[in-house]
């Protein structure tokens, strides 16, 4: 559909930040992810952004060439991956900056969709 093809994804979101809302553009954010129920994005710069957000909502306003859902926790933006390993059992894990709080594990059902995204 004429729809799908055309759909605006999210240029920015507007988070609180201490007593404030701020815009962060969506290009700035490195990564998503998920910890104890809350969403928060991660800047390129290392800051930290809690998200009103589901990561399912998430991954449907974002665009699917520059954003790829890892896995239940994270979602990734392509420019921030530095490199892929081959990890057990076919997995792949994956290097981003800035350094997350825990490894970046993509399935070995994923890891053909992955592969296929990153070499676009």
């Amino acid at each position: 559909q004429l729809s799908e093809l055309t759909k605006p994804y999210k240029k920015s979101f507007l988070v609180h930040f201490r007593e404030k809302l701020i815009p962060v553009e969506t290009s700035k954010i490195a990564w998503f992810y998920t910890a104890h129920d809350l969403v928060f994005a991660m800047t390129r710069e290392g800051q930290q952004y809690l998200l009103e957000f589901t990561m399912e909502q998430l991954i449907h306003q974002l665009d699917p060439v520059q954003f790829f859902r890892a896995n239940r926790q994270y979602i990734l933006h392509r420019h921030m991956i530095g490199e892929i390993q081959f990890y057990f059992n076919g997995r792949l894990s994956v290097k981003v900056k800035p350094e997350p709080p825990s490894a970046i594990l993509i399935s070995k059902a994923r890891a053909p969709e992955f592969r296929a995204w990153m070499s676009r």
